[in-house]
């Protein structure tokens, strides 16, 4: 599977990638430059046409906010996240325990 990052800050200009991406070959990567501009819209388009997405936005803070953060996100329809292994243990023990049982896969990103 391949991932394509959409790193577009102009809505129109987002879609119009995601609309030549096809959704049986590869999933949408939605980073801090796409949510923070055009927030929840990007994902939920995407998601309406089919691609499953991967929220790339490396969380770091105190582990109840990481935590609180992921359960509001776990909201959203998305398959992966990330958090920043900067964060610590405990910060990412909160991060894995906000997923549970929903089948969202978080990773550990150092960069």
């Amino acid at each position: 599977m391949i991932i394509v990052a959409i790193d577009e800050i102009n809505f129109n200009k987002a879609l119009n990638i995601i609309d030549n991406l096809d959704s049986s070959k590869c999933m949408i990567k939605i980073g801090s430059v796409v949510f923070n501009s055009i927030g929840h819209r990007a994902i939920d388009y995407a998601a309406q046409k089919g691609f499953d997405i991967f929220l790339d936005l490396k969380l770091h803070d105190i582990p109840n906010t990481v935590k609180k953060s992921i359960e509001s996100l776990s909201l959203l329809p998305i398959k992966m996240l990330t958090v920043h292994t900067s964060g610590g243990i405990d910060m990412m023990s909160a991060a894995m325990d906000s997923v549970s049982g929903s089948g969202i896969k978080v990773f550990g990103v150092t960069l």
